[in-house]
């Protein structure tokens, strides 16, 4: 005789409409989300911008301790990189 397989099924634990319910609330937070990044990001560009129009019309001059730190900030200001900080003193002491 020839034994019974043994098997699992799984079976949601919440039913399908409100599993649609609930990947339509959490895409409506991603969403959100997103929106507040792209306007902090929108925001970020335009001062960028803005110190940039100031310091090359002269309105505002850079001024730096060491040189290294003033290249190093205009080369920021023109290739920003916001997931590093550098402390401008300290890597001039290098």
């Amino acid at each position: 005789m020839a034994k019974a397989a043994a098997f699992e099924m799984l079976l949601p634990l919440i039913s399908e409409p409100q599993a649609y319910r609930h990947a339509q609330a959490t895409l409506t937070d991603r969403e959100s989300e997103i929106e507040t990044i792209d306007g902090k990001l929108a925001e970020t560009w335009q001062v960028k911008q803005d110190m940039s129009q100031e310091l090359l019309t002269g309105r505002i001059r850079l001024v730096a301790r060491h040189r290294f730190a003033a290249k190093h900030l205009l080369s920021r200001l023109q290739h920003p990189r916001p997931q590093q900080s550098m402390n401008f003193d300290r890597a001039a002491d290098r």
